[in-house]
């Protein structure tokens, strides 16, 4: 009676347990009986423990007399209820290992595709630094350059400055002076059209590297 009891008090949180551990005493002191064995079944059912209630509720089948009709019908369908809910929850365990494989599937394609496109972007980054690079070395190339052909024209303009001016003081004539001064002042204007010239080349190349 107690352990009828206990089988319907369905609010207590443990009551499987509680009803496995008085069956438990009962057998011990030789009370086994169809009963028994199937309120252990119905423990074992609530408990998720399938295979242990399918080995007792039939234990509890067996145990039956032969004129047991309708009590044979509750076992059998305690037996029933046993297999629903243990092809229950493999149906529950398999669409939960199906929503948890689409679910990652779904992570690991959208991962995969943050992942293009950071590499994408760090690629055009890359590239971008790199023109950007190429563009400042050939401007200081370009103003080297230019410093160089600057400094040419100079080292150019003191020689001849300096060889029209030895050519001005040997002179002892006044037109022999005349035409050294006016090739200095010539050469100097030539120096400051090719000085010109430098500059607005070395300007364009570098709009046309931009």
């Amino acid at each position: 009676m107690l352990l009828t009891g206990i089988n319907f008090a369905d609010h207590l949180p443990e009551q499987p347990q509680m009803m496995l551990t008085l069956s438990d005493e009962m057998m011990a002191r030789g009370q086994e009986n169809a009963i028994v064995y199937y309120r252990r079944a119905t423990a074992y059912r609530k408990l998720g423990r399938f295979e242990d209630g399918l080995y007792e509720i039939d234990r509890a089948i067996d145990d039956l007399g032969p004129g047991d009709v309708l009590v044979h019908e509750q076992f059998t369908q305690e037996r029933r209820s046993i297999i629903l809910a243990q092809d229950l929850q493999k149906q529950i365990e398999r669409n939960t290992q199906a929503v948890a494989d689409s679910i990652t599937a779904q992570v690991d394609e959208r991962i995969a595709a943050a992942s293009a496109q950071l590499e994408q972007r760090l690629d055009e980054a890359s590239l971008r630094l790199a023109q950007r690079v190429d563009v400042a070395q050939e401007m200081v190339s370009s103003g080297l350059l230019k410093m160089v052909e600057i400094l040419g024209l100079f080292v150019a303009l003191v020689g001849f400055i300096a060889g029209s001016g030895a050519v001005v003081i040997k002179s002892h004539g006044l037109e022999e002076r005349a035409l050294s001064m006016l090739l200095v002042v010539g050469g100097s204007l030539v120096f400051f059209a090719l000085l010109r010239l430098v500059t607005t080349v070395g300007r364009r190349r570098v709009r046309t590297e931009r």
